[in-house]
């Protein structure tokens, strides 16, 4: 192919729109563009719709915002979903939207960007990890913020387990305004079979004075079973323990040697 030919065949595309990402978002994208009848193409870097609730999620996961917040208005979310859907609901609602407005024919999969750039008359040169590159009118990037995983690592052999919230309780004492500095302390308060208590005191060190008090009770679960598991020692040892009949003098301490003084780039724990 003559340098003349290539050129005009990465033209091609030169009057489209590109959606990067084949999830919510970009399928919402999708549906809307196709809908006030704006040409696109649609491409995706895995080998199935769905982005991050495909690919990014624990089964046992589930979204934090209602169903109700969180459907396309187009689109409800079904009736006998529970208000907080899992990861198979978020899939297969997915899925039926992508069905139900035949979103599927544009969208590439195994189609990975590598490079994006603006070129002249206000068009975008886009290069795939093949090396093929096209010219579109817009770029709309939808690949969300879930696509490089990092996860920690830690020492100990306890994987496949993971930490859930069971109760978590806050007590509000006396109000803060914006731009007063505060100290927040955090500590483990005691651990028992599968649980663990954590403990967090808010102060104003001006004066001082304690302005809230919390506490999250929180459950070590199996991440395939979803059932409670043992702590190992691997994980507890990780963590000093602060019991109830010693928080008082702890914390008495700490507003002793901190009060008056600026802590703003101290990050502080009773751990």
């Amino acid at each position: 192919m003559s340098s003349s030919d290539n050129h005009q065949k990465i033209l091609e595309t030169a009057h489209k729109q590109l959606i990067i990402g084949a999830g919510f978002v970009g399928l919402g994208i999708a549906q809307a563009l196709k809908e006030a009848g704006i040409l696109y193409d649609q491409v995706d870097a895995s080998d199935q719709i769905g982005g991050n609730w495909y690919h990014g999620v624990y089964e046992t996961a589930h979204i934090i915002s209602s169903r109700k917040v969180t459907q396309f208005t187009n689109f409800p979310m079904p009736e006998d979903y529970p208000d907080f859907p899992s990861a198979q609901n978020m899939r297969d609602y997915i899925n039926a939207f992508a069905d139900h407005f035949n979103l599927r024919e544009p969208i590439e999969l195994n189609r990975k960007v590598s490079y994006v750039r603006p070129v002249e008359n206000n068009l975008w040169e886009v290069t795939f990890n093949n090396q093929e590159q096209r010219i579109y009118k817009a770029v709309v990037m939808c690949y969300g913020h879930h696509w490089c995983k990092r996860f920690p690592k830690f020492e100990g052999e306890f994987k496949g387990a993971t930490w859930v919230i069971r109760t978590h309780r806050i007590e509000y004492f006396k109000p803060i305004l914006a731009g007063e500095q505060i100290a927040v302390l955090t500590w483990i308060s005691n651990w028992r079979r599968a649980r663990s208590l954590r403990k967090y005191k808010f102060l104003r060190l001006a004066e001082p004075s304690i302005l809230a008090a919390a506490e999250t009770d929180l459950v070590f679960v199996d991440s395939q079973t979803g059932r409670p598991r043992t702590i190992p020692e691997s994980v507890s040892g990780l963590f000093e323990l602060l019991p109830p009949n010693e928080e008082s003098r702890e914390l008495d301490t700490f507003v002793r040697e901190h009060s008056g003084q600026d802590i703003s780039s101290q990050p502080t724990f009773l751990e």
